[in-house]
């Protein structure tokens, strides 16, 4: 099937059917962030005995697409509650260069079986860019922040643990940054950001180290923002844990 048709049919589908979030899936949809995934999805069927979408024995491949794409907003907004800007912050996470697999499976989302699974894949994707500006910006960084974030700051993505810690983290600081526009820089791409700046660098003659260094101060001065503003309210998280 070709891409632009099946986005139809997704979209169609949306409309027609109960899907949790489908105007936010159907924004998501429109914004083209989601053209790499969608141009993927194959027409295999997912084997269930109840469905969300439909009361029948199996989702067909677009069915099953939106299944997981529903159910990864709700963990989204169970897991950062008070954030805003949620539905921007929704296409800079799928604004990346990897494709999130566990959005083409076919493991069907209502086998309890299959949680842990989707758990792990889900906060994998969630700090991958997150993980990357850390990285990339680590010299900019004060010793401090890296204590913070347990002095590793090349995370291994496959290391459930250093998932879940880093995870964690991001959890704590947008509970502590309600409304604070540092948050975006948290969930933001370092890549894209560098061939925006690096192109306009070029134009005026300049050097891409540059560039780097302007994209880097800029993630380095929020994540700054960000840490100073958990130290102040890092109390509240106490009343969060006893929710």
């Amino acid at each position: 099937m070709k891409e632009n048709n099946r986005k139809e049919d997704l979209k169609k589908l949306l409309l027609n059917e109960s899907v949790g979030s489908y105007g936010r899936i159907y924004q998501l949809i429109q914004t083209g962030k989601l053209d790499k995934i969608i141009e993927k999805i194959t027409d295999e069927k997912t084997d269930t005995k109840v469905s969300s979408i439909v009361k029948k024995e199996y989702l067909t491949g677009n069915e099953q697409f939106l299944d997981i794409l529903s159910n990864f907003i709700s963990f989204f907004d169970r897991s950062f509650p008070p954030i805003a800007y949620r539905d921007y912050l929704l296409e800079s996470i799928f604004d990346t260069k990897d494709i999130p697999e566990f959005l083409l499976c076919k493991k069907y989302w209502g086998d309890n079986d299959n949680i842990p699974y989707f758990t792990f894949q889900i906060k994998r994707h969630i700090v991958s860019n997150f993980r990357d500006i850390l990285y990339q910006t680590k010299s900019e960084l004060n010793s401090y922040i890296w204590k913070y974030f347990g002095d590793k700051l090349n995370i291994d993505l496959n290391d459930e643990k250093a998932v879940d810690r880093l995870f964690s983290k991001m959890q704590e600081l947008c509970w502590t940054n309600v409304n604070c526009y540092s948050i975006v820089y948290m969930f933001g791409n370092w890549s894209k950001l560098f061939m925006k700046i690096g192109n306009t660098m070029k134009r005026k003659g300049k050097s891409p180290i540059e560039a780097v260094k302007i994209v880097n101060d800029n993630f380095a001065t929020h994540i700054d923002i960000l840490y100073d503003n958990y130290l102040k309210n890092k109390k509240l998280l106490n009343y969060v844990k006893n929710m």
